[in-house]
């Protein structure tokens, strides 16, 4: 169960720091939030980028924050 709690609270970090990052072209020397090693995003949790919401799933626990425990 620590291990759960552990790899929980590592993906809502990532998800959160996910959730903020901007992306300012390629001649920025900030990089991206790299997932933690073991986790694999979902294949249904993929977004399509044609759908008109691109509401992403570090969008919802973003917004979730507050309510979540890690």
């Amino acid at each position: 169960m620590i291990d759960h709690r552990q790899k929980r609270a590592q993906i809502i970090r990532y998800a959160l720091e996910r959730s903020e990052y901007v992306d300012h072209g390629a001649w920025s020397m900030d990089s991206r939030p790299e997932p933690p090693a073991f986790w694999q995003v979902p294949e249904k949790a993929v977004v399509d980028p044609h759908k008109r919401n691109e509401t992403q799933w570090y969008h919802i626990v973003g917004d979730m924050k507050d309510k979540l425990i890690a």
